[in-house]
């Protein structure tokens, strides 16, 4: 019978299941209960049989696609090599699809789905005019259906009608009804609480690592003890050692569902930052600083000295862990710590005296590990220019170097593609120095370097190819890094600097970059598709809207935070958020130091003191005698006294906050007594936390209304600001329409002014001649047609009639122009008639 498992017992290894059609929980042994065989486990859903040919044909499609496959039309055109050779029956690719929608496997399942998509629409159009079509944009039933199919291929709902176009079963509808397959749960990413600070909303982040700030700690000390040891052996060895004492801190499990990958990445990431802060912060306290500013100025006097510093100086593997742990030991304190010595000086004076690829490597990290987590204002100011040029010279040594072994080896170019992303973006003067940077004959080598990664890893990827094995197929991800690295460092040059004109080898000539770049415009475009990045869409529109027409926009504060720059913020926060917890922990310190009691009653003299000021309007200097009453107390909630003094004033201070209109402090100060209220619930006196209670739920209510009403009034004024716009732009267009007509207008009365005085041209020529017989000015016909007279009385002749429709001419001319002055008059002498 079919029944439904709805309890188990391990110990006893019994399940209780329910018989469908009763309510009766039967209880059973496991060997007794068989899993149900599904119609979809062996259902082909109307695909063919999976023969050999077909399956090879699959492969081979698959491995061009590889891990990419966007649906969009401007990649269809990247597939015309593969379905011109490989002609697979589209219900081939759905039953693969069906079968991932049901597995919940997203990935596969847009990827079949797109693919059987666009081998339905070659299989009506044919594959030629298919990608004739789809090149030209042609409008036919084919594409449109494709572009439909497209748009509902990033939902769990869309993929699901897709494919039930193409299915001949009922699998689909039957585990839907179960509850089984894909959902839109796997599909959207799963929150973090780090959300609202990678999206630049600046929400205190709290580290989701009880063991974050041991390891941090522990990576300082190691640090100090390694500088310490001032042997001259093994030195090496030890900067590996703490290299990998680094990384066994910082490793986490990976994520084992793909919608949490960001989430658990972004955890990941401010644990990071938040252990090397901590790290940081226990090296600088025991004078690492110190350390390694003697250790550097040694090197750099010897260096000085020879003019290089290399592997078989006596000191160069003790510069070697002064290098690690400058690297590894990254962070805004870090850098700012160097900066304010010599450290930093030093490691820019170093870069370019060491001669051997180890040290100029990790030298070339060490300053790497500076640029990027200080703000360009303190390591520009700190530095100096003439010491960044020198630098900057060096990455572009680096980068040529690297790129002519291997234009795709990118793990042994990207920090020095980074370093120059944090230089540039410190200013036109800065990004200049970037851009002009010559190496063996390269004038715009920085600029070239990062324009050939690009175009190199768009070439590879689009071809399906590996970056080091031109034959094994790979997903994006091998290739992601360098293209968003190689676009970012373009971005953030062109908001200072016109890279147009940067020339790029192209075969035999080189062209400029603003041409060479539509060549792989519209993949990128599908690849920032696919990749769902607002990174790459944004650094490719400002790219793909330069031209030699237009000039491009140039703008020191970047309109869109690049990545270089969110992870110099992320580390500034990591750091304030260590900060706050030393001064929370020294604020508790203190307070048991005191006693809860007095603490207890400054917080109630100073609630006091905020409800004078709050009765006299003082809304202001009320929020400050609150604060005030909060900090006296913060530290001490474990105690049920001083948790209901914090209670009672967060709740005066959520009141001042909504006086005052900060509606978001108002809440979240009222979200934090709350808690303290349902922890102490049972301790506090009821009476009085009904009272409190009801305060709390009156003032959230007062702040929602509020709220709304800011909302309310945010649509109307963004719909006036609509409606004026519109307004504006057809008030625009009418002007056009009007300047356009007089345009027209005085078109043709040029055109009439141009044919009378051709007239009045041939009848001088005529007079010149030296011709007896008169004519008419107008029609130059003589007298057989009627007489001629003089009207203007300068023997200028026309017929009647032809005065008289010369007069009817001049003046309409007179009514269309301004000049009224000017009425009939004679065509040769323009004298009045």
């Amino acid at each position: 019978m079919r029944a439904t498992i709805v309890s188990t017992d391990a110990s006893r290894g019994r399940v209780g299941v329910r018989v469908e059609g009763t309510e009766d929980e039967v209880s059973l042994r496991q060997s007794c209960v068989t899993q149900e065989s599904l119609p979809w486990d062996a259902c082909r859903h109307g695909g063919p049989p999976p023969e050999a040919r077909l399956m090879s044909d699959v492969l081979t499609l698959h491995s061009i696609v590889g891990g990419f496959c966007a649906p969009s039309l401007a990649y269809v055109e990247l597939l015309e090599p593969v379905l011109s050779n490989v002609a697979l029956p589209p219900q081939m690719l759905a039953s693969m699809g069906i079968d991932a929608w049901i597995g919940a496997d997203f990935p596969f399942c847009q990827k079949s789905t797109v693919c059987a998509a666009v081998l339905d629409a070659a299989r009506q159009l044919g594959t030629a005019r298919f990608f004739r079509d789809a090149r030209s944009r042609a409008p036919s039933a084919a594409l449109a259906q494709l572009e439909r199919r497209f748009a509902l291929c990033n939902s769990a709902a869309g993929l699901r009608s897709v494919l039930a176009e193409f299915a001949t079963c009922a699998c689909l509808e039957l585990a839907e009804q179960r509850g089984v397959g894909l959902k839109q749960s796997d599909i959207d990413p799963a929150p973090s609480h780090a959300d609202d600070l990678f999206e630049g909303r600046q929400a205190p982040v709290i580290a989701t690592s009880p063991r974050v700030a041991e390891h941090g700690e522990s990576i300082g000390r190691m640090a100090v003890q390694l500088l310490e040891n001032r042997r001259r052996t093994n030195a090496l060895g030890r900067a590996l050692i703490f290299r990998k004492a680094v990384e066994a801190s910082l490793s986490e499990d990976r994520p084992s569902r793909p919608q949490e990958r960001r989430a658990q990445a972004r955890d990941r990431k401010m644990n990071q930052l938040q252990t090397m802060a901590a790290a940081a912060a226990v090296f600088i306290s025991a004078g690492g600083v110190e350390l390694l500013e003697t250790i550097l100025d040694s090197a750099a006097q010897s260096a000085r000295a020879r003019s290089r510093l290399t592997e078989q100086d006596a000191l160069s593997d003790q510069v070697l862990l002064a290098f690690e742990v400058v690297a590894n030991v990254r962070s805004s304190a870090m850098a700012t710590a160097m900066l304010s010595c010599r450290v930093a000086a030093l490691l820019c004076e170093l870069l370019p005296k060491c001669k051997s690829p180890a040290l100029s490597h990790n030298a070339l990290r060490a300053v790497w590990a500076v640029v990027t987590a200080a703000p360009p204002s303190e390591f520009r100011s700190s530095i100096g220019l003439a010491k960044l040029d020198g630098v900057v010279r060096e990455v572009a040594h680096f980068m040529v170097a690297f790129l002519s072994e291997d234009m795709l080896d990118f793990g042994r170019v990207d920090t020095a593609v980074d370093t120059a992303i944090a230089i540039a973006s410190g200013g036109r003067e800065l990004a200049q120095m970037v851009v002009n940077a010559s190496v063996r004959g390269i004038s715009h080598a920085i600029p070239t370097s990062l324009t050939l990664i690009l175009f190199h890893h768009c070439h590879e990827q689009r071809a399906g190819r590996c970056a080091r094995h031109a034959r094994v197929p790979s997903g994006h991800r091998v290739h992601f890094m360098p293209i968003c690295f190689a676009l970012e460092g373009l971005y953030t040059i062109s908001l200072h600097c016109d890279i147009r004109n940067v020339l790029i080898n192209d075969g035999a000539e080189l062209v400029p970059f603003v041409d060479a770049l539509p060549e792989y415009s519209d993949f990128l475009e599908t690849f920032a598709v696919q990749a769902d990045s607002q990174h790459i869409s944004t650094y490719l529109a400002r790219l793909r809207a330069f031209t030699h027409a237009t000039a491009p926009p140039m703008d020191p504060q970047p309109p869109f935070e690049t990545q270089t720059a969110n992870d110099r913020r992320l580390m500034q926060h990591a750091q304030l958020m260590l900060d706050a917890r030393a001064r929370v922990r020294a604020h508790r310190s203190e307070q048991l130091q005191v006693g809860i009691a007095p603490a207890v009653q400054r917080a109630a003299e100073a609630r006091e003191r905020g409800n004078v000021h709050i009765r006299g309007g003082r809304d202001l200097e009320a929020a400050e005698a609150y604060s005030e009453a909060v900090t006296h107390v913060t530290g001490l909630e474990t105690d049920g006294e001083a948790a209901w003094a914090l209670v009672l004033a967060l709740s005066n201070r959520a009141e001042a906050m909504r006086r005052l209109g900060r509606h978001q402090d108002c809440l979240e100060d009222c979200t934090n007594a709350w808690v303290l209220l349902d922890r102490f619930e049972e301790s506090f006196d009821a009476a009085e936390l009904s009272r409190i209670q009801r305060k709390l739920r009156e003032r959230e209510a007062a702040v929602q209304r509020a709220l709304g009403a800011e909302n309310q009034s945010r649509l109307r004024a963004e719909q006036a600001r609509s409606a004026a716009e519109r307004r504006a732009e057809r008030r625009r267009r009418a002007r056009q329409a009007r300047v356009a007509r007089r345009e027209l207008e005085l078109a043709e009365e040029a055109r009439d002014r141009l044919a009378l005085n051709d007239a009045i041209a041939q009848a001088q020529q005529v007079r010149d001649a030296g011709m007896e017989e008169l004519e008419c000015i107008v029609c130059q016909d003589g007298t057989e047609e009627g007489a001629l007279l003089d009207f203007c009385g300068y023997h200028h002749v026309m017929h009647v009639g032809c005065a008289s429709i010369w007069r009817d001419q001049c003046v309409r001319q007179q009514q269309r122009t301004t000049n009224a002055s000017e009425g009939p008059h004679c065509p040769v002498c323009r004298r009045p008639i």
